[in-house]
């Protein structure tokens, strides 16, 4: 018994460059076969149907090309008009010079105003003996709305009120430093405070003394 064979055509595998070089193939080979004189459907509604897919295909890779470069220009003009609002914001600026009444009659939305952080005091400070002679170590209690700490010492004992020829020493991110260069013997006053946003401050600690090492 001889095997029967069926056609495979496989189309859902084909791209459609592939699918319509087949088709164009199928009506070339069929045209004039004696072997299918009557092909149904006719080879000319074949060819129709082949030309309109292929004038289908076209337009649709026309459409994507043209969206491609629609999109492209659509990103240039927004930066083009990006810059011109950047440019127009910083002459409002110039003019405005900070007044939020002048830059909001221009369209434009100013800048949030500045929180006010309220820093509390230093608390807990405390002096111990450093590790090398001249030598002081700080601790104090971290304060975390801070943005780091300023350090002033004195060596002259403060009055009752906190008073005293302070120096500024440094300013620590940390909650702790180390005093150096001190003279061994000595009496040295030291106080802290936090630092805020915009040059802002807390209160001072209380002083705290320790004879140097």
């Amino acid at each position: 018994m001889s095997r029967i064979f069926k056609v495979a055509l496989k189309l859902k595998s084909l791209t459609g460059a592939m699918l319509i070089i087949l088709a164009n193939k199928i009506f070339n080979m069929m045209n004039g076969n004696l072997l299918v004189p009557v092909p149904d459907p006719p080879l000319v509604s074949l060819q129709t149907l082949t030309t309109t897919y292929s004038n289908s295909k076209l337009a649709l890779e026309t459409a994507k090309t043209n969206l491609k470069l629609a999109a492209a220009d659509e990103k240039a003009k927004r930066k083009d008009l990006e810059l011109g609002l950047t440019a127009e914001a910083r002459y409002v600026d110039s003019r405005a010079a900070g007044d939020k009444t002048i830059i909001e009659s221009c369209g434009m939305e100013a800048t949030n105003e500045p929180t006010v952080i309220h820093l509390a005091q230093v608390a807990d400070l405390s002096l111990t003996r450093g590790d090398n002679p001249g030598s002081v170590d700080a601790h104090w209690h971290a304060i975390t709305e801070g943005n780091g700490y300023t350090v002033q010492t004195s060596t002259v004992a403060p009055d009752a009120t906190g008073h005293a020829p302070w120096v500024f020493y440094s300013n620590s991110s940390k909650s702790s430093i180390t005093i150096a260069g001190l003279t061994s013997g000595g009496i040295i006053w030291v106080h802290v405070c936090a630092n805020g946003s915009a040059q802002s401050s807390g209160a001072y600690s209380d002083p705290a003394e320790l004879i140097v090492p």
